[in-house]
């Protein structure tokens, strides 16, 4: 007779260990980026650690980019979206998507030039795009969000990303959304999104959370004309000590 067999559970695979499995050199902050966007799943974080790096622009040294969609992923995933969503139901996603996690209220708020904002978000979760839990939404998966972004123009995401930031309450989404608008639209340095970026640095580290804490920082500091020296040395240091808590040395 056979031995009982014995059913093993496997789980998503944790930040850590996805940095094993991408190359070395990449930093805690790009293993954390990646295992969001993967969910832990083991057959992606090669995919999207070579979209990170081969990306135009890419700059693998920067935790505080999104990481972009494997091309595996890319076709298939917009030939789902274009079959499955109307025009109505695509602007939710690309809005849910934005802001990554969003309020209902807040949803309709973002997209108050829609005729009938609340039906497109009811289209969006039955064609299963985006899931709604305690009143909150999200995209269904993180791979999906992402499509949705990259297929939306940058005037457009820029725009997007405003609407976020002006209905936003935390100055962290509000800094968030500021800092990804400018950056879409490849913004100068700015002292105003610089300025927004500290506050939302000093309100992580707050509440404790270490990681956000240090990218805000870290961007404060992208942010910084370059002849402001003295704002740029502190933003410098600053984001030095909140990455080193964050663990991110390097």
């Amino acid at each position: 007779a056979f031995p009982a067999a014995e059913e093993v559970t496997l789980g998503p695979l944790n930040p850590a260990q996805i940095q094993r499995l991408i190359p070395a050199g990449a930093t805690a902050a790009q293993a954390r980026l990646i295992a969001g966007h993967s969910r832990g799943n083991p057959f992606w974080p090669r995919e999207i650690w070579a979209s990170m790096t081969t990306a135009p622009n890419a700059d693998p040294e920067s935790p505080a980019g999104e990481a972009p969609v494997p091309p595996l992923a890319r076709a298939a995933l917009s030939r789902r979206l274009e079959r499955s969503l109307t025009i109505a139901a695509a602007e939710v996603l690309a809005v849910v998507a934005a802001a990554g996690r969003i309020t209902v209220p807040d949803a309709l708020s973002a997209m108050n030039d829609l005729p009938d904002a609340a039906a497109a978000i009811d289209d969006a979760v039955l064609a299963g795009v985006i899931t709604e839990a305690e009143g909150r939404l999200a995209p269904a998966h993180p791979l999906i969000g992402a499509a949705a972004i990259e297929a939306v123009p940058a005037t457009r995401q820029a725009a997007l990303y405003r609407r976020l930031a002006q209905i936003a309450v935390s100055p962290e989404r509000r800094a968030q959304f500021t800092a990804l608008a400018a950056r879409v639209e490849g913004a100068d340095p700015d002292p105003c999104v610089a300025a927004m970026l500290d506050a939302a640095a000093e309100a992580a580290h707050a509440r404790a959370a270490a990681a956000a804490a240090g990218k805000f920082a870290a961007q404060a500091a992208d942010f910084t004309p370059p002849d402001d020296t003295t704002a740029l040395i502190r933003r410098r240091i600053r984001a030095g000590e909140l990455l080193a808590r964050a663990s991110d040395l390097g």
